[in-house]
């Protein structure tokens, strides 16, 4: 069995974390900031036959074979740990636990291939800037349900809405639709579904439904593979930067996927603001630090990243994030509209 990797922070990190706590006013947590995490005991992975998967729109085939998914998770579990952050929620203090350990990634992914896969991924995917001056750009691949020009705007009983659709770099026939159908970018999608049910059965048990609605009520081309994520977005564009605090208020869930190599810094930092968190004021409202998870290549992180606030600390070198999520606006058409108005403007939004 894999070693697990503790979370420790030394004594340079402590002073800094002591002075932030002194300057906001909150009182330093010793015990939170000390938590270790534990291993996590699963039970043991069933292997299943290959299964045939076919993309609903290209008419692509990808043969997914069950028996090579369950043996690399057996190894990206045996690596899980567990680790904690107290955040401020209405009604009080809410404790939530997340989980991190090593994703099985494909050879395309390695240390020594990653910055030639990310850099095809990004040229592939739309490219989002945020408006703050320490946001991090976004690559954005699969479905959207964000602002957009008129033919993808519907009136329905008087009311105008957005529709739900592939992004312009991933509709049918492009290289990002290619992207997405590839059995291997099925693959890494299969294993972090696994892994993010794994996490939700025993700490947001809740969200199991919600997770297998989504795959019922979203058409199957708007996710990649048979899986409920509706996006995968690269965070970082392979330069030295940092990522601001936030919380991902538009994701019902998501994975995060850590690479680079020689990276100094890079590190997940998550605060306990909760729900008094305002982008418009962050460093009054983030909270204190938390916890910390250390940046290593392939590194998973899954967490109700909705309701937490975290960052990415500054870094030196080529670092880069994986992002499958589920959008809630996504699913939140589907489930008040259903399909049949994405179906009946399809050919025009894809035209």
């Amino acid at each position: 069995m894999a070693p697990l990797h503790i979370i420790k922070l030394n004594k340079e990190q402590e002073k800094k974390i002591k002075k932030q706590q002194y300057n906001q006013k909150y009182y330093y947590k010793k015990k939170s900031l000390s938590n270790k995490p534990q291993m996590v005991m699963f039970p043991p992975c069933q292997h299943t036959p290959a299964f045939r998967y076919t993309h609903p729109i290209g008419n692509v085939e990808a043969i997914v074979r069950d028996t090579v998914i369950m043996r690399s998770l057996e190894v990206s579990l045996a690596t899980t740990c567990i680790f904690t952050v107290s955040s401020y929620q209405k009604g009080g203090i809410k404790e939530y636990k997340g989980y991190y350990g090593d994703f099985p990634l494909p050879e395309e992914w390695s240390k020594e291939k990653y910055e030639e896969t990310y850099k095809y991924f990004m040229s592939v995917s739309s490219k989002k800037k945020s408006s703050h001056y320490n946001s991090a750009p976004n690559f954005l691949g699969g479905s959207t349900c964000g602002p957009t020009r008129h033919k993808y705007l519907k009136k329905i009983d008087s009311k105008v809405i957005i529709l739900p659709r592939l992004t312009k770099k991933y509709h049918p026939g492009t290289k990002g639709f290619a992207l997405m159908c590839d059995t291997k970018t099925i693959q890494m999608a299969i294993y972090a579904e696994k892994l993010t049910i794994q996490w939700a059965k025993l700490h947001n048990p809740t969200l199991i439904p919600i997770l297998e609605h989504a795959k019922h009520v979203i058409p199957a081309e708007l996710r990649y593979g048979n899986t409920f994520w509706t996006a995968l977005t690269l965070v970082d564009d392979l330069e030295d930067g940092q990522n601001h605090e936030h919380k991902d208020s538009k994701d019902v869930v998501s994975l995060i996927i850590m690479v680079g190599d020689n990276i100094r810094g890079g590190e997940t930092l998550y605060f306990n603001g909760g729900c008094n968190f305002n982008m418009k004021n962050i460093k009054e409202t983030r909270g204190g630090l938390e916890n910390v998870v250390n940046f290593k290549h392939g590194r998973y992180q899954v967490c109700d990243f909705s309701q937490i606030v975290h960052s990415g600390s500054s870094w030196k070198g080529k670092r880069g994030i994986i992002s499958f999520y589920l959008n809630s606006d996504i699913l939140s058409h589907f489930q008040v509209f259903g399909d049949q108005h994405y179906y009946a403007e399809r050919d025009k939004m894809y035209a």
